[in-house]
């Protein structure tokens, strides 16, 4: 097992290594300028390089992400394009995973799985690509915004060095997160482009956005979706477009984003009824004390996961200091001039956000059962890093400050995170075949999608299932032999001889869509055996019968299913005509 120490020793003579050579590059070549874009794109890339080290995690949430990526992959290869049910998770009894989870990650990461890369470093690979990526989509955004180079890079430096992107990325394994730091500016920029352009292009961008960003993280997005809205209206007092036109023309954009998530949301709001989801319909929301959200109590402050696994919620030392002088400016700069209705835009949204992160705000989240929902306030900190960020750019554009000091604060946002650039631990004994050969019993040790994973029919005192069966198969009364002829994740085949009439226990879950046919006959499925409640459970009469058990989607998330695969493909299809015709526009 790998230490914490030697991941710290890699980070820093890596990092001095690049100072060096940065260093080195400016004095002999003193008249060439130093691309801040390509510099943002090189100091992104050290907090990743220890991702690669060889193995596991210790902890958060890495492993399972990789259990679910083998059965994400594997409900492919079975013909399930949009998976529904895995096939050995839960000591090999299934349950319906897929169709609650945010299913883009496992997209991207069986990508890579399907170059060749094993499940563990592509599941590495997301994350350092997702990292980086937020740090190139950030500064889009601000560049937009910020017309100062030297500002758009100070502030994408915050973004990517904030305490909680390093919490998402390193010590929770967080991909739905992760990626949400990569997918909230490209959203904010889609908005700005609707509200420059309103037209057919930009309503689409605007739509599909807003739908990969609910394909990514559906709680991350609906707070995002707040920010957005008020951001949106505040581009339009600003520029005096508030207008019902435009309006529309945002919320025929977000009806677009539904459609194109429309699989992965609906079956939340119509399907949870078939499962012990309504034990989430009042969940307890658990708020950070307020003083976490101002300095880690680990290493002096330097390091934002405890000696146990507890996770530090800081918002960000210089973030803070930024925070601050912003506040200053607003009373005594006569500098900020088209820059003062946007800083006290953000000013506002940071106020705000810092009191929905504290128990002050618990009469909000128990009032709206939307958000209620998400149980951790601390996801805010998503929203806060992207603010905060932004309101050092445009501190940084107001204010001359001399460049060497600058750097020399730029220097301590990256320096101070140095603790944080890789995971406390690493295990190489753990390899792809180590966590295959665990998948089925990964559930019960916590993969688990407790509420809304576990069908209602189960007894719920027994939550997971923790013991492997002896076969997949049983017979409970009456005389006969059955014997296995194929199983996939939603196919089981059998060949069953009954010497005479049989009570029959199939070891999977029952969820709706699971149907029983007996040489081709369809036949009723138990899922309320009093000693087995959830298994199904059937009768066969005596004689030599095919068996065969297959699970579909219900009609209503098979709809969904085509409605969000439509969409996208009208989307894919409009931008590839968009592209094609640009590209012939170019060659002439």
């Amino acid at each position: 097992m790998e230490s914490s120490y030697q991941s710290v020793f890699l980070s820093l003579a890596i990092s001095l290594f690049f100072l060096f050579g940065l260093i080195t590059y400016v004095f002999v070549f003193p008249k060439k300028k130093v691309s801040l874009f390509v510099l943002m794109l090189l100091i992104s890339c050290l907090p990743v390089i220890s991702i690669f080290r060889y193995g596991t995690y210790e902890s958060g949430d890495f492993n399972i992400h990789v259990y679910r990526t083998i059965s994400f992959v594997e409900a492919i290869g079975d013909g399930q394009l949009m998976p529904s049910w895995p096939r050995d998770l839960n000591a090999t009894y299934g349950y319906p995973l897929f169709i609650w989870l945010n299913s883009l990650p496992y997209y991207f990461i069986s990508i890579f799985v399907l170059f060749g890369f094993s499940y563990i470093m592509s599941a590495k690979l997301f994350l350092a690509g997702s990292y980086i990526l937020s740090g190139l989509t950030f500064w889009m955004f601000a560049k937009k915004n910020i017309k100062s180079n030297i500002a758009v890079f100070t502030a994408t430096i915050l973004y990517l060095f904030a305490p909680y992107h390093f919490v998402d990325l390193h010590f929770r394994a967080a991909i739905g997160e992760t990626f949400s730091f990569v997918i909230l500016p490209l959203f904010m920029l889609a908005i700005h482009l609707l509200v420059d352009k309103k037209n057919v292009f930009s309503v689409l961008v605007l739509g599909c956005v807003w739908g990969v960003f609910i394909l990514t993280h559906h709680a991350i997005a609906v707070f995002s979706l707040a920010l957005g809205t008020l951001y949106f209206v505040f581009l339009l007092i600003h520029t005096k477009q508030l207008s019902t036109r435009n309006i529309l023309l945002y919320l025929f954009s977000l009806a677009i984003g539904f459609l194109l998530s429309l699989y992965v949301w609906l079956p939340h709001v119509l399907m949870a009824t078939y499962t012990y989801g309504a034990l989430l319909s009042n969940p307890m929301v658990s708020f950070p004390h307020i003083q976490d959200l101002l300095f880690s109590p680990y290493r002096f402050g330097l390091l934002f996961q405890g000696p146990r696994g507890e996770l530090s919620y800081a918002i960000g030392y210089i973030h803070l200091i930024f925070v601050l002088i912003g506040f200053v400016l607003l009373f005594i700069s006569k500098q900020l001039k088209h820059n003062r209705s946007e800083l006290l835009f953000y000013l506002f949204i940071v106020v705000g956000l810092f009191i929905m992160m504290t128990p002050f705000s618990s009469f909000i989240w128990d009032t709206i059962p939307l958000i209620k929902s998400v149980q951790f306030s601390t996801r805010l900190l998503v929203l806060m890093t992207y603010v905060t960020s932004l309101i050092g750019g445009i501190v940084v554009s107001t204010i001359k400050f001399k460049k060497l000091f600058l750097y020399i604060l730029i220097f301590f946002t990256i320096s101070l995170t140095i603790l944080n650039w890789g995971h406390r631990r690493i295990i190489p004994e753990i390899t792809d075949d180590t966590l295959k050969q665990q998948l089925w019993l990964s559930t019960a040790r916590g993969e688990g999608f407790f509420g809304l994973g576990n069908p209602k029919w189960i007894d719920f005192s027994k939550q997971w299932i923790a013991e492997k069966p002896k076969a997949h198969i049983e017979i409970l009364e009456g005389k006969g032999e059955a014997t296995l002829i194929k199983r996939t994740s939603n196919e089981h085949i059998y060949s069953l001889v009954a010497n005479s009439d049989l009570l029959v226990k199939e070891n999977t879950l029952y969820f709706p869509g699971w149907t029983l046919e007996i040489d081709t006959n369809k036949t009723k499925i138990n899922p309320s055996h009093e000693e087995y409640p959830g298994i199904i459970t059937f009768s066969v009469p005596k004689g030599h019968h095919t068996v065969r058990l297959a699970y579909s989607d219900i009609p209503l998330l098979r709809n969904a299913k085509i409605v969000s695969v439509s969409t996208s493909g009208i989307l894919l299809f409009y931008f590839a005509f968009v592209l094609s015709k640009r590209m012939r526009l170019f060659l002439k």
